[in-house]
């Protein structure tokens, strides 16, 4: 969805043209929680899919950074950073178990499963003021 359409329907509720599911799902969480804008959160993402296992799916995120103002989303990428320029946030989605190549290939980097929320790390650091974590090369979330 464009940055205009995304702001129409969030804001003022103007519905895209193509409705999916995760439209009403979107609906739902709105109308429940009726949010509103805090915070930006935004990054680069480099995406990958298998070709022969186009349910597996690998990004890396960089540049992740935050902005408390300024919050539409057209208003450019802006931003303090979240994380340390040279470090990359990999997430690995597997549905169900990872090829043996692959678990193979993450065990002899030593690369394992962890948990890392963008908003969550924002959260961490500038609302309760902890210091940022230690020097991590890679991060690995998997999902199920």
């Amino acid at each position: 969805m464009e940055a205009a359409a995304a702001q129409r329907y969030l804001s003022h509720g103007i519905r895209p043209e193509n409705e999916e599911q995760i439209h009403h799902e979107i609906d739902w969480f709105m109308h429940l929680y009726q949010p509103d804008p805090r915070v930006f959160i935004g990054y680069e993402r480099e995406a990958y899919a298998g070709i022969e296992l186009p349910d597996l799916r690998i990004t890396f995120d960089t540049g992740l950074r935050w902005r408390i103002d300024h919050l539409d989303l057209q208003q450019g990428q802006a931003g303090t950073l979240l994380l340390p320029p040279d470090q990359i946030l990999m997430e690995i989605k597997i549905p169900g178990a990872a090829p043996v190549w692959l678990a193979r290939l993450l065990s002899e980097l030593k690369v394992y499963p962890t948990s890392f929320s963008k908003y969550g790390t924002y959260y961490k650091q500038q609302i309760l003021g902890q210091t940022a974590p230690q020097k991590i090369h890679l991060e690995v979330m998997t999902c199920a």
